[in-house]
């Protein structure tokens, strides 16, 4: 038996617990609502409700979630003024928040650390890498914006994944991506070797 944590260090801290041994509909999702003025105090809150979960369910390994390492730019799209309902054909050139990136860049290190102190293994991947894990045929069906997480959605209800927000479904997805990484697989061969 083999227990993976999925760690989605977002808005809310998406975390998922998936036991190999069991269905996906198994997974154990939910997300910890990390409040506070500043970035430290959403580290210092992590920890105080991080912990209590590792310690409980003592994940073999973690897949984490790598914060992206540069603003990614992206142009909305097109939007119809109200008023004269003249449609504008070029949407803004938009990106995300630095400071969100920055912010969930040390979140994501400090549940590294986290993990690491509590000894176990992990490692981060990007998004494009786990979210391939999901069917070409949900793929197929979303587009345009917010379809990332629509398909991440249609993905959990169609496995019958309880997860009760969008960063508890994204933590089942890398929980269950983690399940079949190198990474892991070669810990697993490791452990059987010794």
């Amino acid at each position: 038996m083999s227990i993976v944590l999925g760690l989605d260090p977002a808005g809310n801290f998406g975390y998922a617990f998936y036991d190999t041994q069991k269905p996906f509909s198994a997974i154990e999702s939910d997300s910890l609502k990390l409040h506070g003025e500043t970035v430290f105090d959403k580290i210092f809150q992590l920890r105080a409700e991080l912990v209590p979960l590792l310690r409980e369910l003592k994940p073999d390994f973690a897949g984490i979630e790598s914060p992206f390492k540069f603003a990614p730019q992206f142009k909305r799209p097109p939007r119809r003024n109200m008023l004269t309902g003249v449609v504008e054909e070029q949407g803004e050139a938009t990106s995300i928040n630095p400071a969100t990136i920055s912010d969930c860049g040390q979140i994501a290190g400090a549940a590294t650390a986290l993990c690491l102190a509590w000894n176990i293994h992990c490692a981060q991947f990007q998004p494009r890498t786990w979210q391939a894990i999901i069917p070409k045929v949900i793929h197929s069906q979303f587009s345009g914006d917010g379809a990332p997480k629509k398909r991440a959605k249609a993905f959990c209800d169609a496995m019958r994944i309880a997860s009760p927000n969008i960063d508890s479904r994204d933590a089942a997805l890398i929980a269950i991506y983690t399940a079949g990484c190198q990474e892991f697989k070669m810990l697993q061969q490791r452990q059987r070797a010794a």
